[in-house]
């Protein structure tokens, strides 16, 4: 604190009028002594030689009582200030307790500041370090469920092929039996065709059979085995009973690409750069994945319009007034959204998957359906269904129609 500085108080300045002027008092006491007879008592203590003497004396006098007034009053005034000057200093160091109060208050509030803001801090990164570990858990189980998903599309699509090509197996001893059967006689064709369809619609009649077992039993079984496939040859009448024998495994195909929208696996395939119209690249695929198109049994073909020519040419088209079977290709022929007319040509095409004979009800599976691959439903008799191509029972070296 620095120190405080008191006001000094400048000397009082005597002057010549001052002693002039007590020099006339002195003569007039005088002179006033000498006109009263002044008579000097020598038992008197106040008694002075002279009239000078006593002018001297009394001017001494009133000299020291003003002296003494001055010096009281100086005294008076000296205490005040120095009252004045202590509490002034009081004051002042009251006035910087009080600064270095609120310094320290605030330095305190600005510490304790500190201190919570470093508790935000630390709050703030014991949040992120928390967020960022469970973002990395999230990532791991990402990862995790990223890899497990591969791994069962991986083990799926080994599983289908593996289905696939069981199914290619299956077809081709069925189509290897059917051609040893068509080399039968009709007689035996006619006999295995009333078995089956009396076995089918006669369960319990089966069973009873099996029951009463001997080689009768046994031979039935194998002309199921044998003649199964002659039966979709047969089935121009619409026959629920073998409406889904042949073809099945093209359908498995068609069926486990339900959902994929765009139709790049198919048109890429084909060897188209850009996207097309890609529902007979679809059929085409699906074909080729049941080596039907090696074997001749269904054209690659990418325009609907010659794929209808090439069953036609084959001796393999079936109008629509006929039932399909499983497995068959369905052409439509969609009427103009301006007129309501039909040209007579192909305009989509798609995969027959089942026939529902009490409903009329025919199920497809189609490519390119609202850029899909879809599940539809028709009635048998709808006047946009153009017919059906039904894939060949026997290989041809023909050309297929692209």
């Amino acid at each position: 604190m620095a120190d405080i500085k008191l006001k000094e108080r400048a000397p009082i300045k005597t002057i010549d009028k001052a002693r002039i002027g007590t020099q006339k008092i002195k003569d007039n006491l005088i002179n006033i002594k000498d006109k009263t007879d002044f008579m000097t008592d020598t038992n008197n203590e106040n008694s002075y030689n002279s009239p000078e003497d006593y002018a001297t004396q009394r001017i001494k006098d009133k000299g020291e009582i003003i002296a003494n007034k001055g010096i009281n009053k100086f005294d008076e005034q000296g205490r005040k200030s120095v009252k004045q000057t202590k509490e002034n200093f009081k004051k002042g160091k009251e006035t910087i307790d009080d600064i270095i109060r609120k310094r320290k208050n605030k330095q305190i509030e600005k510490k304790m500041a500190d201190i919570k803001s470093k508790n935000k801090i630390l709050k703030v990164k014991n949040r992120v370090k928390s967020s960022s570990q469970n973002v990395k858990r999230a990532n791991d189980l990402s990862k995790k469920a990223i890899k497990t998903s591969q791994k069962v599309a991986k083990e799926t699509a080994k599983a289908t092929k593996e289905s696939i090509k069981a199914s290619q197996k299956v077809a081709q001893a069925t189509k290897e039996l059917t051609k040893r059967a068509i080399q039968g006689t009709k007689i035996a064709i006619k006999a295995a065709i009333q078995a089956i369809k009396a076995i089918v619609t006669g369960t319990k009649a089966l069973i009873s059979l099996l029951i009463a077992g001997g080689w009768v039993s046994v031979i039935v079984i194998l002309i199921i085995c044998i003649f199964g496939g002659i039966m979709a040859l047969f089935n121009r009448d619409g026959s629920e009973e073998t409406a889904s024998v042949w073809n099945g495994d093209m359908v498995q195909v068609a069926q486990s690409q339900l959902g994929v929208t765009g139709g790049d696996p198919y048109w890429s395939w084909y060897g188209f750069d850009s996207r097309v119209e890609w529902c007979a690249c679809f059929v085409s695929w699906c074909a080729e994945q049941c080596n039907k198109i090696n074997e001749g049994t269904v054209p690659k073909f990418s325009g609907c319009i010659n794929g209808v020519n090439w069953y036609k040419e084959h001796n393999a088209w079936s109008e629509r007034t006929e039932y399909p079977m499983s497995g068959d290709i369905i052409f439509f022929d969609w009427k103009d959204k301006n007129t309501g007319e039909q040209d007579g040509n192909s305009d989509h095409v798609g995969i027959v998957k089942s026939v529902d004979f009490d409903k009329n009800i025919i199920t497809t599976i189609e490519g390119n359906s609202s850029d899909s691959v879809k599940e539809n439903h028709y009635n048998k008799d709808d006047v946009e269904i153009l017919g059906y191509g039904r894939p060949l029972f026997v290989k041809t070296n023909s050309e297929t129609s692209q």
